[in-house]
């Protein structure tokens, strides 16, 4: 009886930590979060500002608009778009904003810091927030479960371009 008791708590206790630790917070995450949380000094998609509504593929919400920073954005050619074959350089900062309407308030940020060094997946830092700043997905977690989708039709591991011409 002792046995299985100590069995049940172990396992209780290690399903709690996991559950605590898929949304902790990260230092790496408040420094992230603080880049993005403001559009100033990011250009959007196209330069239009205008929410659009997601492809049905999308794991995200059901519209969103793009932002980049000016390195992201000096990256891209006078159509907006990533060159086919090009990639983004160190410290471009890719902001998907989330919404449920077309009018409604942002719900999530989702962010792709490109940063070869550090908390990475496929050569990007992969995260998302809630309004408040508390990661809903941790860049700890390195991309896991961002890379596979973001790595079909895309121009380094941004969609945008070829779903959204």
């Amino acid at each position: 009886m002792i046995k299985s008791t100590t069995i049940f708590l172990f396992t209780l206790l290690s399903f709690s930590l996991l559950i605590t630790s898929c949304s902790k917070t990260t230092d790496e995450d408040k420094s992230l979060y603080e880049k993005v949380k403001s559009d100033a000094g990011f250009t959007f998609y196209k330069n239009n500002t205008t929410i659009l509504q997601s492809s049905a593929s999308s794991p995200h919400n059901a519209y969103f608009r793009m932002r980049y920073n000016s390195i992201a954005i000096n990256a891209m050619t006078d159509n907006g778009k990533l060159p086919v074959g090009g990639s983004f350089p160190e410290g471009s900062l890719v902001v998907k904003e989330l919404y449920d309407s077309p009018t409604g308030s942002l719900k999530l940020l989702a962010v792709m810091e490109k940063a070869s060094q550090g908390s990475t997946g496929a050569g990007w830092k992969w995260a998302e927030y809630a309004n408040d700043g508390k990661a809903a997905y941790s860049v700890a977690k390195k991309g896991e479960g961002c890379v596979s989708c973001h790595s079909t039709n895309s121009r380094d591991y941004n969609a945008v371009f070829n779903l959204f011409p």
